[in-house]
């Protein structure tokens, strides 16, 4: 076994200085440079010169990779370089090799210092002949899980390619090289040349169109192509023979060069390599729920990441408004199991649309994107309960496990302990001791106060200013019941922050959030949700460093709280810090891959930034999300209105306008429309009627100055004395 090697096919294709990108690195052995003493030389490429090292301050080995002088030979380039090697450190991944520092040596040679690993590249690998189908998943989903990281955190690699998969000999699966590719397009994007490796580009690299995450998509199709059959898909002896195969021809079915390769791995490779982007899988993440076959659900555990749908539970008590009840049990499963890294659950906003339906529970999976679903009915009769669940296979639509409960009320806390259990134990998915202790979370220990709870809950959701108002009136009862139940304070403050935010910003209100929400912090200082309640409550009073501590505390707290980081990035949006906004905006994503509200969010931020490239990624991302949620919900005007906006940047105008028609249909009489309906006529080249929205808004209540102030789709609109006499108003 050799250390970490990351040479490989040349890089720069197309141009005559391919060959100059390893020279000129005599002379480092031995040498001792910033705090490292090189050691040896362990390969080279189009991307630089690798030694191993050794961290004379930390005394460990690392690898320097030294970067051609071609990449940073200007103050610009260099600057674009420290900036990617930035961002790629920010990567802290299992599957990613990430960056320790950047340097440089007197003489002005840049390096880049990463962890030394022991084990060999997947091409040495490969070079040994091709894979048996089940050690190419397990290297595939690794690859996956880390692409997943870095696409949600806005870094497309362009050169994924088995020299930049590296297999530890504790069989860890590590991508190198990210943000080197970029920085090499950027840094000759004046010049005739095509980045990247042959085999693996993708036709619009080929093409020399813009390109976004699905050219890693492509190239991940290649290397699980490759990892099966021991070739790659797209042949030739010239690269101009392999541009042609990639852009135009078909590669050899699997079948006919491998035996034994399962149905979904071919079914995978098939659509990654589908010529046009848009006809690939959406992002990596469906290709790594796909890769979770029914098979590894029931099999040993292994590093798969399960996901799992928690269905309503059914009411059958005599009385038919016991629903709330029923509701809040599955949400109760649903929170505990979300405190889970090894499992992912989808959020009760998508699994909650089948309530009520009979639909097979293989379609209920495939719509969800689960492997799992989680299904129960309740009865409720008094002081008694019966409760039943079963936990069933999504793709087969065969039971997995099932339990039956017959209890009194005053168990339902240890009931639902013993279903999260039981599911956890079914899908043998590992559980590390912060993690119990968030899924054995209870908002209070007294039964008459968790029923409050639940009915404050149900109404939170509905969102209107009438269920806000009877939530903030349960939530206070329950807190009245047990005056040590945070969670009800919690709930209390998002109520009333709610109400500010689309109905009522009064003193009163914005009051009662602060109070709730302090009180929440105080009775239990290690609730994430009390912090994220606090956070909002101080955002909403302006106190946005206080708020950024809360949010910042919550997510230390449960890192998988999707609500910390949404509305810390709308914080971070209403004080002009469009940077941290996209930041969270992109982590609330990856909490909550369903979700479109922060992948548009985050393509808005982006475009304030004036990154366009990415901005237009994520808008597009964006609007398969919301197509997919509008197929869950086809009322959903905040699906609508902000897809409209995105649509209308990706200069789909006229469809654009449709969707925001739609919506304005759909719901006349929301306030938070008219402000939408405005910054869609204003990206659309409609001023006017931009303006006309906002000022029935005026009418209606009081407008959010800070928004106004820094929203970049309303840019257009600063220099017109209309929108300044609305501004000065405020």
């Amino acid at each position: 076994m050799a250390s970490l090697d990351v040479s490989g096919t040349r890089t720069v294709l197309i141009g005559d200085r391919a060959a100059a990108a390893a020279s000129g690195w005599e002379g480092l052995l031995g040498s001792t440079i910033s705090h490292y003493r090189v050691l040896a030389r362990l390969g080279g490429g189009g991307m630089g010169v690798v030694y191993r090292a050794e961290d004379l301050e930390l005394c460990r080995p690392v690898a320097l990779k030294f970067l051609p002088p071609e990449l940073t030979r200007d103050a610009e380039a260099r600057q674009r370089f420290v900036g990617e090697a930035r961002t790629a450190s920010s990567l802290d991944h299992p599957n990613i090799c990430t960056v320790h520092e950047i340097g440089r040596t007197e003489d002005g040679k840049i390096f880049i210092a990463m962890p030394c690993y022991e084990g060999e590249t997947l091409k040495a690998k490969l070079a040994r002949g091709p894979l048996v189908p089940d050690r190419a998943e397990t290297i595939a989903l690794g690859i996956a899980r880390g692409l997943i990281k870095a696409h949600g955190e806005g870094i497309v690699h362009r050169d994924i390619k088995p020299a930049n998969v590296f297999i530890t000999n504790d069989d860890q699966v590590k991508i190198l090289d990210f943000g080197l590719a970029k920085l090499m397009s950027e840094s000759t994007e004046s010049e005739d040349l095509l980045i990247g490796t042959v085999g693996y580009l993708s036709p619009e690299q080929v093409n020399r169109q813009p390109v976004d995450h699905r050219c890693d998509i492509w190239a991940f199709g290649v290397v699980l192509y490759e990892m099966l059959t021991g070739r790659r898909p797209f042949a030739g002896h010239q690269p101009g023979a392999v541009f042609y195969a990639i852009v135009h021809d078909a590669p050899p079915p699997l079948t006919a060069l491998a035996e034994g390769v399962p149905d979904h791995l071919a079914a995978i490779v098939t659509a990654a390599l589908a010529k046009d982007p848009h006809d690939r899988p959406a992002s990596m993440q469906e290709i790594a729920d796909q890769l979770q076959t029914t098979e590894r659900i029931t099999a040993a555990p292994g590093p798969a990441r399960r996901v799992v749908a928690v269905l309503p539970f059914r009411n059958a008590s005599p009385e038919p408004q016991q629903e709330y009840f029923c509701d809040g049990m599955a949400e109760e499963i649903i929170n505990g199991l979300s405190a889970l890294e090894n499992l992912r659950v989808v959020a009760r906003s998508s699994s909650f649309a089948f309530k009520g339906q009979d639909v097979d529970v293989r379609e209920v999976g495939r719509r969800l994107r689960a492997d799992a679903l989680v299904e129960g009915c309740v009865r409720k009769v008094g002081n008694r309960l019966r409760i039943t669940v079963q936990l069933v296979d999504a793709r087969r639509g065969v039971q997995i496990w099932s339990g039956r409960y017959d209890r009194e009320l005053e168990d339902i806390f240890a009931v639902q302990e013993e279903i999260s259990r039981q599911i956890v134990r079914a899908l043998q998915v590992s559980m590390q001791p912060d993690e119990i202790k968030l899924t054995l979370r209870k908002a209070t220990d007294d039964v008459q106060a968790y029923d409050f709870y639940l009915r404050g809950r149900e109404y939170l959701y509905q969102l209107t200013r009438r269920s806000l108002e009877f939530a903030r009136q349960m939530f206070a009862r329950a807190a009245a019941i047990d005056p040590h139940c945070a969670l009800a304070y919690a709930g209390a403050a998002d109520a009333c922050s709610f109400l500010c935010m689309w109905f009522d910003r009064s003193a009163e209100l914005l009051a009662e959030a602060d109070a709730m929400s302090r009180r929440a912090v105080e009775m239990d200082p290690e609730l994430a949700e009390g912090h994220a309640a606090r956070g909002l409550a101080l955002s909403l009073n302006r106190d946005h460093a206080a708020a950024a501590a809360a949010f910042e505390r919550a997510t230390a707290l449960d890192p998988g709280l999707f609500e910390a980081y949404y509305f810390h990035a709308r914080d971070a949006t209403a004080r002009g810090d469009q940077e941290a906004a996209a930041a969270l905006f992109r982590r609330a994503s990856e909490v909550r891959p369903e979700d479109y509200q922060s992948v548009f969010l985050c393509a808005q931020a982006l475009r304030g930034l004036g990154r366009r490239d990415e901005a237009a990624a994520m808008a597009a991302r964006g609007i398969e999300k919301a197509e997919h949620h509008l197929d869950l919900f086809p009322e959903d005007t905040r699906a609508l209105y902000l897809g409209s906006a995105a649509l209308i940047i990706l200069g789909q105008v006229e469809r654009g306008l449709q969707w925001a028609q739609q919506a304005a249909e759909l719901d006349p009489e929301e306030d938070g429309m008219l402000y939408q309906l405005a910054c869609i006529h204003a990206l659309a080249g409609r001023p006017d009627q931009a303006i006309d929205y906002l000022e029935t808004w005026e009418r209606r209540g009081a407008l959010p100055r800070e928004w106004l102030e820094n929203d970049s789709d309303l840019d257009s609109l600063r220099g017109m004395p209309r929108f300044q006499a609305l501004m000065a108003r405020l």
